[in-house]
């Protein structure tokens, strides 16, 4: 139960909308070389640290300028006795912020995967590579999809002026060969404190529906009194995710922004 939360819980730091016209590079709200680290707590004891890192230079991926992300996740303290986390998770980024590579090694107790995946925009295909079983296998992906880590940035770049209260939108994840639908209702402006200090931020509700229409406002309506997470993401130009709160039966698991360097 304990890995399921925090699986969860630091997938909202890295998740976000879905983004489909072109960015403009130098435009971006995000640096080469920056690096984020997030503290997960189960009430109030430190359990999984994250971090989120950009390379200090571009990368060329199949014949594309690429970003090149990485994220670690790892259990910390005496937590560890009840079950380990020591992942990492890569991805090449192109200049729509769409994955064109990525890495996974993934080790979580019994859960071990070892995985390279690249996607065929051209082609509608994502090929993933087992290195442990050294087998490939190929799904269907389409543009707008993203990884883990291309939409934590495709996140950033939104125009949030943009939104209004109440309104929906939606993303497509794809992993474990198979593309998810996340929908994220924003809820409004609030005023929290912060590793920088009081500051505003944008308050969205993350909705992982069970079963999705063409009415994303209905789906969420439909399961807004299940859902227990919440995102907290200051309103400034960096866009930067800097809470994330999941309430559940057996306690408050809550995810924070320790340190950002630009």
């Amino acid at each position: 139960m304990f890995k399921k939360i925090a699986f969860y819980a630091i997938l909202m730091m890295l998740f976000s909308f879905d983004l489909k016209e072109k960015t403009q590079i130098q435009a971006l709200p995000f640096n080469l070389g920056e690096t984020a680290v997030y503290s997960a707590f189960l009430g109030d004891l430190v359990v999984v640290e994250a971090t989120v890192k950009l390379d200090a230079k571009m990368h060329q991926i199949n014949a594309r300028s690429c970003f090149k992300a990485n994220s670690k996740v790892k259990t910390v303290g005496l937590v560890s006795f009840l079950g380990t986390i020591n992942s990492s998770f890569t991805s090449y980024i192109d200049d729509n912020i769409l994955p064109q590579k990525n890495k996974l090694n993934a080790n979580e107790g019994k859960y071990i995967r070892n995985q390279e995946t690249d996607f065929d925009y051209p082609k509608g295909t994502a090929t993933v590579f087992d290195m442990d079983e050294r087998n490939s296998k190929q799904y269907p992906f389409y543009f707008g999809t993203h990884d883990a880590l291309s939409a934590f940035y495709a996140f950033r770049n939104i125009n949030f002026n943009a939104l209004k209260e109440n309104e929906t939108k939606e993303i497509n994840i794809f992993a474990e060969g198979k593309i998810s639908k996340l929908i994220l209702k924003y809820i409004g402006k609030r005023t929290i404190k912060t590793v920088f200090g009081d500051k505003e931020t944008l308050l969205f509700q993350p909705i992982f529906p069970e079963k999705t229409t063409n009415d994303m406002e209905r789906d969420a309506e439909r399961e807004v009194e299940r859902a227990s997470v919440r995102m907290w993401v200051l309103n400034d130009a960096s866009h930067l995710p800097v809470k994330v709160v999941a309430r559940g039966a057996k306690g408050t698991f809550k995810v924070e922004l320790k340190s950002f360097k630009p």
